[in-house]
């Protein structure tokens, strides 16, 4: 059962990038019209011209960022922009911190710019998120990609190099949308090769943009974090 799901999840995540690639060669994430790349000065500069004022006490941009006050916060990898953080002000209660976790999913479900390869869920409004994050461990995320370039070329090329030609009648023939009838147990090279073209497909991801609830003392905030994946530590310096 897990591995049935693994493997449609993969499939998704090779449909999704290939349906909702940009016919554009900018593929670099963006915040306010910007890209999260090059030197914090330059952010900096831009962040201003925004209308946002330095914050000398945490070292970032106070000012109005989706209808909210907040305070952005400029992350670096070796000079380089790799991460801006968006902290929002106001300390919420459970109600209300619902409300804003779910109308900002909803946002970003109806913006263009952005896809999810997962569901994405809204919170129900009876839930308990106190108790769910303090006695479960649960976390409250909603991740979204940057729609970007990609090489379709490139990964029907690495997906045919991969295959025989009774491998690629397989799974041209294959129904994936009812996997209960999917054999692993013959079919592990099937497997293998999905899991090496899912790789292949998830090179053309550059950018993503998430947020979580993070608690306090009995409140709570939205952190929002638009990071550019290829300046993002990897560890290379490990």
């Amino acid at each position: 059962r897990i591995m049935k799901k693994l493997l449609t999840t993969l499939l998704g995540t090779i449909i999704t990038l290939a349906l909702f690639a940009q016919s554009t060669n900018d593929n670099t994430l963006k915040f306010l019209g910007h890209p999260i790349d090059g030197s914090k000065s330059e952010m900096e500069k831009h962040l201003i011209s925004r209308g946002f004022t330095y914050d000398s006490d945490y070292d970032s941009y106070r000012g109005i960022f989706n209808g909210k006050n907040a305070n952005i916060f400029i992350s670096t990898n070796k000079d380089n922009v790799d991460r801006v953080y968006v902290a929002f002000n106001k300390q919420r209660n459970e109600a209300d911190i619902i409300n804003e976790y779910n109308t900002l999913l909803r946002q970003f479900k109806r913006n263009e710019k952005y896809t999810s390869l997962s569901e994405n869920l809204e919170i129900p409004t009876d839930e308990n998120i106190s108790f769910e994050m303090s006695v479960h461990n649960k976390t409250y995320q909603a991740t979204f990609y940057l729609k970007s370039q990609l090489d379709t070329l490139a990964i029907v090329e690495e997906f045919t190099s991969l295959c025989s030609e009774e491998q690629i009648e397989k799974i041209m023939s294959t129904d994936f949308s009812n996997l209960d009838t999917f054999d692993f147990s013959e079919n592990a090279d099937i497997l293998q090769i999905i899991l090496a073209i899912t790789k292949k497909s998830m090179e053309y991801i550059t950018g993503c943009v998430w947020f979580t609830i993070h608690k306090g003392y009995g409140t709570y905030q939205i952190g929002l974090y638009y990071d550019n994946l290829n300046n993002r530590p990897n560890g290379e310096d490990l």
